[in-house]
């Protein structure tokens, strides 16, 4: 009996609304970057594991190692709880510093099983 699929670094997702290459993108508690422009309930290409470099809130300082979450509704990695709808606590750890005033933070995705989505 087959049970192995396929390696998982990059799924299929069809999102609710259309997206754009680059963009961040929750499917359920997985954090993921679009591969490629999404149309609104089509299957296209998400990154869910890799190390990215991802905007940030600019006011974060953000060590190395720190567990970064993902602000949906502002479409970056913070450091700061969230709970709004979509957001998604435990994203990711970051593995390089960024300081206030950056706006970027290098990001290994937690991939499934780590994340919480709120």
């Amino acid at each position: 009996m087959k049970i192995f699929s396929k390696v998982a670094d990059v799924i299929d997702f069809a999102p609710a609304g259309a997206v754009v290459s680059g963009e961040l993108v929750g499917v359920g508690p997985i954090l993921g970057v679009a591969v490629d422009d999404i149309a609104a309930g089509e299957l296209g290409p998400v990154m869910i594991t890799g190390q990215l470099s991802l905007p940030k809130a600019v006011a974060d300082v953000i060590a190395v190692g720190a567990i970064v979450n993902f602000d949906a509704s502002a479409g970056e990695m913070t450091i700061v709880a969230t709970i709004g709808g979509g957001d998604i606590t435990g994203a990711g750890v970051a593995v390089s510093a960024a300081g206030n005033g950056a706006s970027s933070v290098e990001v290994v995705l937690a991939g499934v099983g780590v994340g919480v989505l709120t």
